[in-house]
């Protein structure tokens, strides 16, 4: 007996099928097909969530690399300026010297 299944017409209902002889596997089966919609949902949340973080860790560690590049890359054009200057014998002042070694931010 279920007392509080009173107000709740679906309940009721199923109750009812489950005192009848083939009645549990009549509510097993209707019970099957939303449980089955629920869990499809929380799954494809999860993976679209974990998607979702592998794609911003990945643009993370992209950027990041992204500027280390930059910053070898910049090293490179300094260090190959300072080696033409030198091949044409020209001396660099004090404030060539200073602009060529400033590290600048990569944006």
């Amino acid at each position: 007996r279920c007392d509080a299944c009173a107000g709740i017409p679906v309940i009721g209902f199923l109750k009812e099928l489950t005192s009848q002889e083939d009645g549990i596997i009549i509510v097993a089966t209707l019970l099957l097909f939303p449980t089955t919609a629920a869990l499809y949902g929380v799954f494809r949340m999860f993976f679209a969530a974990k998607e979702a973080v592998e794609k911003k860790a990945m643009s993370r560690g992209h950027q990041v690399g992204r500027q280390e590049g930059i910053k070898e890359g910049r090293k490179g054009e300094r260090e190959r300026i300072r080696k033409e200057f030198a091949e044409q014998g020209v001396t660099l002042t004090p404030e060539m010297e200073r602009i060529l070694s400033r590290e600048y931010d990569a944006g």
